[in-house]
C-alpha cells in the first residue's frame, strides 16, 4: 500500500511540474518548482500519516472526524 502511495505521488508529481513548465516557461520557474516541491512534500507527509492509522487498524475517517463526534455529543 505505501509503494502504492509513492508511485501516485510521484507521477501526480511529475504530471503537475509538467504543467506548471508549460504555463510558467522562464518566468518564475524557481519559484514555481519550490511552491511545487514543498506541496508534494505535504501530500506525501498526508498520505503516510494516512497510511499509518489504517495499519494500526483505525478508521481514517472516525479518526478524522473523533474531534467534531466528541464535542457532538459533549464527552
Amino acid at each position: 500500500m505505501i509503494a502504492e502511495i509513492f508511485v501516485l505521488i510521484i507521477i501526480m508529481g511529475a504530471i503537475s511540474f509538467f504543467q506548471i513548465r508549460q504555463i510558467y516557461k522562464d518566468d518564475g520557474l524557481k519559484a514555481v518548482m519550490v511552491y511545487s516541491l514543498f506541496m508534494g512534500l505535504a501530500t506525501l507527509v498526508g498520505a503516510l500519516l494516512l497510511a499509518g492509522l489504517q495499519l494500526q487498524g483505525q478508521s481514517v475517517v472516525d479518526r478524522l472526524f473523533e474531534p467534531i463526534g466528541k464535542a457532538v455529543s459533549g464527552s
